[in-house]
């Protein structure tokens, strides 16, 4: 039995999981916007910007790995 791509065995929910992680994306870049714009505006001090910026950029390479995982299987599984 292939444990490998079990949790996908529904292609339906494979779809909704591939969109639901570039939503993600998409609002944790608008995020990213945001607190620099407050940053730059001095509402945001150095310290906070900065722990801040290190905790999304950890979910971004996160929620990149999975975006980029996800679109290799959808492309394996085309093929």
């Amino acid at each position: 039995m292939k444990t490998k791509n079990r949790c996908f065995k529904h292609s339906g929910f494979f779809i909704i999981f591939i969109t639901f992680v570039r939503i993600a994306i998409r609002k944790l870049d608008t995020f990213n916007i945001l607190i620099l714009i407050l940053f730059e505006t001095k509402s945001l001090d150095t310290k906070k910007y900065i722990s801040l910026s290190e905790k999304t950029n950890e979910i971004g390479k996160m929620l990149g790995g999975w975006n980029g995982q996800l679109t290799k299987q959808q492309a394996e599984k085309k093929n």
